[in-house]
Parts: C-alpha cells; sequence; structure tokens
C-alpha cells in the first residue's frame, strides 16, 4: 500500500512539474492586430570616425565627429496577408545636435515613412517604400535612416516554444533601400532572460547580439569619377522586451559598431586625389513604447 501511495505522488510530483515548466513556456509570433497603431520615443547616438588615405601617399587625414538625435516614431499595421503583416514606420520629427572640434550646434530632423513587410517570426522581408521628406532629407542618411528602415530587422522568433534561458540563432538578409549598403548574411543569437512585465505589459526580456558584412555595389559618378565596393562589418546587441500577447514591441536598448571602407577614384574636386575612405562608427539606440 505504501509502495503504491509514494508511486503515485511520485507520477503526480512528475507531472506536476512537467505542467508547470510548460506554463512558464511562451510562443513568440509578430501577428499584431489590425490597424493597430503605436508611437515610440527614440533616442540615438553616433560617434563616427572618417579617414582618408590618398593612394601612394602614406599620409591620412581623420575627420571626427558625433550626431544625438531624439525623436518620435509612430507605427502602424496596413494589412495583414496570410503570415506576412505590412507595417508603416512614421518618423514625426524631433531634434538633434552635431558635435565637432569641441563645437556644438542643433540640426533639423526631418520627417517621413517607410512600409516593411514583416512575417511571422518578425523578419522584415521586404522594404516596400521609403520617403524622407524637408529640407534635411537632401543630406546624407542619418540615424533616422536606421529608424525607418531597421525597426524590427534585428532578431527574428523561433519556430517553437520557450523557456527562460533558452537561446535560438538565425541567419537571413536584411533588406535596405538603394544606396545604403546591404547586410547580408546577418548572424543573430538570442536568449530568453526572463519572463516580466513592462508598462502593465507581459513581455519577453530577450537579448540579441548580431553581426554580418556590409557590401554595397560601386557606381559610376560620370564626370566625377567613380566609387568602388563599400564593405564593412556590422556587430552589435540589443535587450528588447516584447509584449508578447499583442505583437508590441515596449522597449529596447542596444549598440552597433560599424567598420567599412570604400575606394573613390577620379575628379573628385580640385586637389582630391584617388583615395580609400573608412568609415568607424558607434551608434546606441534607445526606444521606448509612449505610456
Amino acid at each position: 500500500m505504501n509502495r503504491r501511495w509514494l508511486a503515485g505522488a511520485a507520477a503526480a510530483a512528475l507531472v506536476t512539474t512537467w505542467a508547470g515548466g510548460r506554463a512558464h513556456a511562451v510562443v513568440l509570433r509578430y501577428t499584431p492586430k489590425a490597424a493597430a497603431v503605436h508611437r515610440y520615443r527614440v533616442t540615438a547616438a553616433r560617434a563616427l570616425e572618417l579617414t582618408i588615405e590618398p593612394l601612394g601617399d602614406t599620409s591620412r587625414t581623420r575627420i571626427a565627429f558625433e550626431v544625438a538625435v531624439e525623436v518620435q516614431c509612430e507605427q502602424k499595421v496596413l494589412a495583414q496577408t496570410g503570415e506576412v503583416t505590412r507595417v508603416e514606420t512614421r518618423l514625426l520629427g524631433g531634434k538633434g545636435t552635431t558635435s565637432m572640434h569641441g563645437q556644438t550646434e542643433s540640426i533639423g530632423i526631418p520627417t517621413g515613412r517607410a512600409v516593411v513587410e514583416i512575417d511571422w517570426r518578425a523578419r522584415a522581408t521586404r522594404v516596400v517604400d521609403t520617403v524622407l521628406e524637408g529640407k534635411e532629407a537632401s543630406r546624407p542618411p542619418g540615424p533616422w535612416a536606421d529608424l525607418l528602415t531597421k525597426w524590427s530587422q534585428c532578431w527574428a522568433f523561433p519556430e517553437g516554444d520557450l523557456k527562460v534561458g533558452d537561446t535560438w540563432s538565425d541567419r537571413f538578409t536584411i533588406p535596405l533601400p538603394a544606396g545604403l549598403p546591404r547586410v547580408s548574411k546577418m548572424s543573430t543569437k538570442s536568449q530568453l532572460l526572463q519572463l516580466t512585465s513592462l508598462q502593465g505589459r507581459q513581455c519577453a526580456k530577450i537579448r540579441t547580439t548580431f553581426s554580418g558584412p556590409l557590401e554595397l555595389e560601386g557606381s559610376d559618378m560620370g564626370p566625377f569619377g567613380s566609387v568602388g565596393p563599400t564593405t564593412g562589418n556590422l556587430r552589435g546587441d540589443l535587450t528588447w522586451h516584447y509584449d508578447y500577447e499583442n505583437s508590441i514591441l515596449v522597449a529596447a536598448e542596444g549598440s552597433a559598431d560599424v567598420d567599412m571602407s570604400k575606394f573613390l577614384q577620379g575628379p573628385m574636386g580640385p586637389g582630391v586625389p584617388d583615395h580609400t575612405q573608412r568609415t568607424k562608427m558607434l551608434m546606441n539606440v534607445k526606444a521606448a513604447l509612449a505610456q
């Protein structure tokens, strides 16, 4: 009798343990509600060093500056077809500064929009449209270009369920608009750190590390010469809170560094020789859902 009772108790304990473990498992999907709209406050700081190395010359010119911006973004679900969601991210404007040689000045932030298609595993599959507006839109792409096109492209959910401590990896290509280096063969590794609450939402707290080569084909600029292929590497990490019940990014904070180079040849300007241009950049980003 005692043996039967003990065997039954042991079996019950095993079932309870299994059920408890499963109760703390979660399935991560990107299936937001139709027409959902959410607003975010995003801050980004970028430190950039540009080195110019003339061909056949050992001299180098280094230019270093920093850019910091604070912007408002709005994200809206436009349509859902099967397992793909079309999302529009609007850049609503903000403020920014640039610092160089100890001098700081204010800069304008363009408004704009990007439409991106994202699958159920939160992978951006296609950039449908990107538009920047305002007088700042004609400048070289700044942090706002990242905000518009990389909104949810540095992570991907696994197919199965997860428990705290589980890890998963992925490898994919990030689609970007013309003129920006393509991140091919992006490798990511993520870990579910905690199931917690933030802003009253049930969230999965996740840390993701990512890395991948940067590629951009060269271009012929006619009378202004030519630019050789851009090559380099991107790597970084991101800690983020994801409302897995409503498919909403609640908060994210991380950093990334870029190291890339390209060769410029031809009549770039009076006294400007053929040269290699190397760029090193460190960027820190923080985003939070507006309450």
